[in-house]
């Protein structure tokens, strides 16, 4: 891995976002790297607990990578953005599908108790 490092010490697992001349902003690739890193250690029973960190002295994140954002127009940047949050944080993206299922559902009945009301 090129922008993320993973230490494990006394069960204890250390990922270090590492890209600290852009405040650590998060690019693609570092997104997948967050991903494989968390992957690793869901996978190693010895690992007790886990401490996200980024290096340099002046920022944990700052955000998306802007440089890479800005070569995408808005829809590609959605989809990319959603699709490496997926892949790096599968948890996630699974409570953000059940809170949209849920909203759907809420939604559904309204209209149909709407309806009634109309009648």
């Amino acid at each position: 891995m090129e922008n993320v490092k993973l230490e494990i010490r006394d069960a204890i697992a250390f990922i270090t976002i590492d890209r600290p001349k852009v405040l650590n902003a998060l690019n693609a690739q570092t997104v997948a790297e967050i991903g494989e890193a968390f992957e690793q250690v869901r996978n190693d029973n010895a690992v007790r607990a886990v401490i996200l960190t980024g290096g340099g002295e002046k920022a944990f994140v700052a955000g998306a990578d802007i440089n890479e954002l800005a070569t995408m127009n808005p829809i590609s940047g959605k989809r990319t953005a959603r699709l490496h949050g997926d892949r790096a944080f599968p948890e996630a993206g699974h409570r953000r599908n059940q809170r949209l299922r849920t909203r759907r559902r809420l939604r559904a009945r309204a209209r149909v108790s709407h309806a009634h009301r109309v009648r």
